[in-house]
């Protein structure tokens, strides 16, 4: 028997659009809806604001690190709303954010 898997872009800008549009759409029904308790979806928004902020340091010239910070930053964004694992981002202190 095969497992359907989530899909979930695992290209950056793909990733981008895809969280956006989720996250814009969990907000219009999130009150119709009931429960999705605030604190969770506030703790996707700053997830996806983190991510954000790693992306934009990679859509220029960027070294490295920057990109490995925006990997993990994605990766655990993705373990996070896939509910595979319970940690947060760790890469933006490399941005000093």
């Amino acid at each position: 028997m095969s497992r359907a898997r989530d899909y979930v872009p695992s290209n950056p800008a793909q990733f981008n659009s895809f969280m956006r549009n989720l996250i814009d759409y969990v907000s219009q029904k999130i009150t119709a809806w009931g429960h999705i308790p605030q604190d969770r979806f506030d703790e996707l928004e700053e997830a996806y604001g983190a991510f954000v902020t790693a992306f934009s340091y990679t859509q220029g010239p960027h070294t490295p690190a920057q990109n490995l910070a925006r990997t993990e930053v994605q990766f655990g964004f993705r373990e996070r709303i896939t509910r595979r694992s319970p940690t947060a981002m760790t890469a933006l202190s490399l941005f000093g954010t």
